[in-house]
């Protein structure tokens, strides 16, 4: 599988944003995301992503914290996405969140904040799928 045959393939992260836009509309957050990933689509990307992690799962305790959605929200996020043409990527920060999105991931994706956590890239790797692992808050002797 070669998710990257459009190009350029553009990835929009969506971080807590999602908040004061559900906040403002009088939306749900769900409805929110929904709209983010619209908004994202019509402007020729790619891909969303999100992270999640239950904190007291997390291997590294300092790394970006996110909002977290339950698994029944986040299946329809990523079910959303399937049905616009888009391609749904999230970054899972603790081991749990890993197995329970593995039903519907294509792909994980690996915050640079896990680059040197071998532990966790082998437990992603073990679910035998595609990893972007991302390097921006990281050394080059790291990478």
């Amino acid at each position: 599988m070669n998710i990257f045959n459009k190009y350029p393939f553009l990835i929009a992260g969506i971080g807590d944003d999602f908040q004061v836009i559900a906040e403002k509309e009088g939306i749900s957050d769900i409805d929110a995301i929904k709209y983010m990933i619209d908004e994202a689509r019509d402007c020729g990307i790619s891909a969303v992503k999100l992270q999640s992690y239950k904190s007291q799962n997390h291997f590294l305790e300092q790394s970006a914290i996110s909002s977290s959605f339950t698994i029944d929200e986040y299946r329809e996020i990523a079910e959303y996405c399937r049905n616009i043409g888009m391609k749904f990527l999230l970054t899972p920060l603790d081991l749990k969140s890993v197995d329970d999105f593995d039903e519907f991931l294509d792909i994980f994706c690996i915050s640079s904040a896990d680059l040197t956590n071998i532990q966790f890239i082998e437990y992603v790797a073990s679910k035998n799928k595609p990893i972007l692992l991302f390097t921006g808050a990281s050394t080059i002797r790291e990478i």
